[in-house]
């Protein structure tokens, strides 16, 4: 089920994420001890990463990773883990990135499909947003599109190379599959902008036949997503 909630001001959208986003994890902690969750770059999650980065929920029994990455190297700017690290670095959480050689795109591959050996899915939440394009995490058309939706040997990370490549990062990345995404326990989108409400609203009513990865997603989708929707 898809479940969409709007807000007027921009305040409000970001209050209403951290306050949910807040009680899912102490939620989780509540029942495991322990948290892992999926967080997606782009510069609009960041204002409400910083409010709940303050919020005191016992950090150091959360692990984060990224939704998705850039294969580069860690200073650079269109580096997700390095942008995380910023916000995060100081509450205790444990920050790990889904690859270690951004050197190499082969070798990242592989150790992003590591990850599941380093930590303990599935995700108690994952927080995705959409491009105007209808991508999600690092999910594009493009020669690796069926992979990251049926992944090889069950694989929590696939390397993608969108087609045609994004001009203002164009290079090959590391997503989450889009198994691992939708075995999430919680999965949340935040979007802003008429243009993206326009993009969902088509995702929504086409559906498959859209064309747009979010739609196909939407339509293999088992479980809710809650969609934040800002001005």
């Amino acid at each position: 089920m898809i479940d969409r909630k709007s807000f007027g001001s921009t305040e409000e959208l970001h209050d209403k994420v951290a306050a949910d986003v807040t009680k899912i994890l102490r939620n989780a902690l509540l029942e495991s001890g322990q948290s892992l969750i999926a967080l997606s770059g782009g510069s609009s999650p960041f204002p409400i990463y910083e409010k709940l980065s303050r919020t005191g929920l016992g950090w150091e029994k959360v692990s984060i990773i990224p939704a998705d990455d850039r294969i580069v190297e860690e200073d650079s700017e269109l580096s997700n883990i390095a942008a995380l690290r910023r916000v995060f670095g100081d509450t205790g959480a444990t920050i790990s990135p889904l690859f270690e050689t951004a050197g190499n795109e082969a070798q990242a591959a592989v150790e992003a499909r590591g990850i599941a050996d380093k930590l303990k899915f599935p995700l108690d939440l994952i927080w995705l947003g959409m491009g105007s394009d209808g991508h999600f995490a690092s999910v594009f058309p493009g020669p690796d599109y069926d992979t990251a939706f049926k992944p090889p040997a069950q694989a929590k990370a696939v390397r993608v190379r969108p087609d045609p490549l994004p001009p203002e990062a164009p290079v090959s990345r590391i997503t989450l599959s889009v198994p691992c995404i939708s075995n999430a326990r919680h999965i949340i989108m935040v979007i802003s902008g008429h243009e993206k409400r326009a993009v969902l609203d088509r995702a929504i009513t086409d559906g498959e036949s859209s064309g747009l990865p979010v739609a196909r997603f939407f339509a293999q989708l088992d479980r809710n997503i809650t969609i934040y929707e800002g001005p």
